[in-house]
């Protein structure tokens, strides 16, 4: 006897334990691969979002600006409070950020972006709710409800984001000054921690608000999936 045919149980259980690898990688791949295809089978059924060439075509007659109207726009302003004031631009582009683009009468061009921009939030965070609740067997029901109290979320908190924004860059300038303005200083703190308040209080309403559309088994689930994830 072959001294390889004398002991082929370990190199069976090796080989064994990497097909179960090359199963699980396989299924995990496919789950992916199935949210990603239900996620453009919806965002294909919605109105397409504006593109490049849409935008650009508008240029035909675009809306002159007075270059002082741009004064009273400070960074983390937000999109509904700028087309507020300044009207409908020539061209506004969306997608993983949003642009503004106005001619001036001086004859330049002034283009105002938009970080992500809430609609790329919201997109993320439901990819993110679907593949979470994936694991745990949700069904379609479950799923849009759970994504409905995400997006209601998500618009609620997503202006106290650039007024973070806001009060980050004033907090900058405010230590710029020659000399230093320890009540304007405190005033931002304060709004900061009222702010952070509202945030983690409306964050606490959406995972119970989610919480009561899972089963308390898919509850234990997840408790345990996150116990798993963040140790």
């Amino acid at each position: 006897m072959r001294d390889d045919d004398r002991h082929p149980r370990p190199a069976a259980r090796t080989r064994l334990g990497g097909r179960e690898r090359e199963r699980r990688q396989a299924e995990f791949d496919q789950r992916i691969a199935d949210l990603k295809a239900n996620r453009g089978a919806r965002t294909t059924a919605k109105a397409p979002a504006p593109t490049v060439a849409a935008a650009t075509a508008r240029r035909a007659t675009p809306v002159p600006l007075a270059d002082e109207k741009l004064e009273g726009i400070a960074v983390g302003a937000s999109l509904k409070n700028v087309l507020e004031k300044l009207g409908n631009p020539y061209s506004r582009i969306a997608g993983q950020s949003e642009s503004l683009t106005y001619r001036l009468v001086s004859g330049g061009i002034a283009r105002l972006f938009f970080d992500g921009g809430v609609l790329t939030a919201i997109e993320r965070a439901e990819f993110a709710t679907d593949f979470v609740l994936s694991r745990v067997n949700a069904d379609e029901i479950q799923r849009q409800k759970a994504k409905a109290i995400v997006r209601d979320t998500i618009n609620e908190l997503f202006p106290l984001k650039l007024e973070h924004q806001a009060s980050r860059q004033a907090f900058i300038d405010a230590l710029s000054q020659p000399s230093v303005n320890r009540a304007a200083l405190e005033q931002i703190r304060q709004s900061e921690m009222q702010r952070a308040n509202t945030v983690s209080s409306r964050l606490v309403q959406a995972v119970a608000d989610i919480a009561d559309v899972l089963t308390p088994e898919q509850r234990t689930q997840l408790i345990e999936l996150a116990t798993r994830f963040h140790h």
